[in-house]
């Protein structure tokens, strides 16, 4: 992808960030395309070659950007903890997706709080009309229907690894927004979410039983701070038993470089 197209599209305030997060960390993002993905829009950082990278599929938005440089921002220059490999343990396809779905979910929660004080519409930007057009609209029909578990539009989910995991996170999403976001969200929207949580609570009982575990370390601390945020993705790797194969861990900053040293 063009980096100078890409900022070229980008609204002033993301113009902006990206300046001061580039400056700030002595680094400059690369842009990627992201293609095949259910999800518009990633970040990932390469100790390695010292690089953070912005992956976008072609239908991004300039919030996808901002959402994407406050993962940065979180990581490099606020010393937010991560899950990252533990020394000397076998690395597998399916425990990376598992813990970096955790790492996902929890980060989003941050990453939303912020946006939503710097003027980005909750309904419509941050919370994207995919999420309530799609998943919220599709799985509940499917799962009143007693579709069997491969047609019932999570089923891409279980290719992942750790299944049980990733389905029972739409469910803390959807219970979070609804908590966070609900008198700001359009009737129609609400609506949605609310039915996904009500069928999803009928249908998969078992799954929703593991969600509402993890709800409850959401409760119990202020994710939006660093420490509650490091103790919500303690809780909830060894809940999933992945504490043994990750643990947390902060970049730092040496001689130019960020490094993620060994939990």
């Amino acid at each position: 992808m063009n980096r100078t197209e890409i900022i070229s599209e980008l609204r002033s305030e993301v113009k902006k960030e990206l300046s001061d997060i580039e400056s700030s960390t002595e680094l400059k993002v690369r842009f990627m395309l992201l293609s095949g993905s259910h999800v518009v829009a990633q970040y990932g950082f390469d100790p390695h070659s010292n690089t953070p990278t912005i992956f976008l599929r072609s239908d991004w938005q300039d919030v996808d950007v901002a959402h994407e440089l406050t993962h940065m921002k979180l990581e490099l220059m606020e010393g937010y903890a991560v899950l990252a490999w533990r020394h000397g343990v076998a690395q597998s396809r399916n425990v990376e997706s598992a813990f970096g779905r955790v790492r996902s979910y929890v980060d989003d929660e941050v990453v939303h709080a912020r946006l939503a004080t710097e003027g980005y519409a909750v309904d419509g930007e941050v919370l994207r009309p995919q999420l309530f057009d799609d998943v919220y609209t599709k799985v509940p029909r499917h799962l009143a229907k007693l579709r069997p578990r491969v047609q019932n539009g999570m089923a891409h989910l279980d290719a992942n690894g750790y299944g049980e995991l990733c389905r029972s996170s739409f469910l803390i999403q959807a219970d979070l927004i609804i908590k966070k976001y609900a008198s700001v969200l359009s009737t129609e929207h609400l609506k949605k979410a609310k039915r996904f949580i009500d069928t999803f609570r009928t249908y998969r009982s078992a799954e929703a039983k593991r969600a509402d575990i993890i709800l409850q370390f959401f409760a119990d601390n202020n994710v939006n701070s660093q420490e509650g945020h490091k103790a919500i993705l303690s809780a909830w790797s060894q809940f999933e038993r992945l504490d043994t194969f990750v643990g947390l861990s902060v970049y730092r900053k040496q001689d130019g470089r960020y490094n993620l040293p060994w939990p």
